[in-house]
């Protein structure tokens, strides 16, 4: 891991707010201009609809920022990550949620 991020996000649904930080991912390594990335996902469903190509008219917008953002770059790629083995974003979100991220 290089970088990181956290943001609150307000989503009408947890789907939402996956692919808004996958989206946000993205939007960061094109701004450090990182080659060869992959980002790791706990949403099975946003890394099988980005890796079809498919639609969810509920992320409809983010996918195309996605699919956008990723098509320039044959060195990014998104991959599932069982969420029992997210361990350090989800332990990271958890110390953002408390406001304890900048003490550690």
């Amino acid at each position: 891991m290089i970088t990181g991020s956290v943001m609150r996000v307000k989503a009408s649904s947890a789907l939402v707010a996956e692919a808004m930080v996958v989206r946000n991912a993205l939007i960061i390594s094109k701004i450090l201009q990182m080659e060869n990335v992959i980002f790791e996902t706990d949403s099975l469903t946003i890394t099988q609809v980005v890796k079809s190509r498919g639609n969810i008219g509920e992320i409809q917008p983010i996918l195309q920022d996605i699919k956008m953002l990723m098509e320039n770059s044959d060195k990014c790629g998104l991959t599932w990550v069982p969420k029992k083995d997210n361990v350090l974003a989800h332990f990271i979100a958890k110390l953002a949620a408390t406001n304890n991220l900048g003490s550690r």
